[in-house]
């Protein structure tokens, strides 16, 4: 898989090709796509080089249950795709508080309080499934993490959860070695 790199964009990026990955928490994927013509962009079903964001639904996972990225994940990192949280696009239409309201975290705080290691904390940045402002992380990425890992410990998405964390490791370690 290519390097995403963490691309700090504004609204001006619904104006483009934007694909969406996962389950959408705010709305249907048709709605999203009515939101992206809207703002004069083209929504797709599909990761293209002609993408310019992939958007990762909060309540989808966007890995596989092996942990491994799935396939507009993958696609995403192969073309240089910047991938974007849900979260943020609500913040681009106008429909979620910025994380400059809140308190936020470092990758190393982040990682001390949820007991994983700054390389996971990087490759689920890379994923687009932790969502850095400004290297700063707010308590909403922490608490998604802590609710995955500790209080869903017996339920299927825990456990795919727990294996793409897995899978970041050994691709962590594999790079690194």
């Amino acid at each position: 898989m290519g390097v995403m790199t963490v691309t700090e964009l504004d609204s001006s990026a619904l104006r483009s090709t934007v694909a969406f990955t996962g389950r959408l928490a705010c709305m249907t994927r048709a709605a999203a796509f009515e939101v992206v013509r809207s703002h004069g962009g083209t929504p797709s079903q599909t990761v293209t080089r002609q993408t310019n964001v992939l958007v990762v639904g909060e309540l989808g996972w966007p890995l596989l249950d092996d942990g491994r990225p799935s396939n507009k994940l993958s696609r995403a990192g192969t073309y240089g795709v910047p991938v974007v949280s849900e979260r943020r696009f609500l913040e681009w239409i106008g429909k979620a508080v910025p994380d400059s309201w809140h308190r936020t975290y470092s990758a190393d705080q982040i990682a001390a309080l949820s007991k994983l290691s700054s390389d996971t904390i990087d490759e689920l940045v890379r994923f687009g499934l932790l969502d850095p402002r400004g290297g700063l992380f707010g308590f909403r990425d922490l608490a998604r993490w802590r609710h995955y890992l500790a209080n869903d410990a017996q339920s299927e998405w825990a456990a795919r959860a727990r294996r793409s964390l897995k899978f970041c490791e050994m691709q962590v370690h594999i790079s690194n070695s």
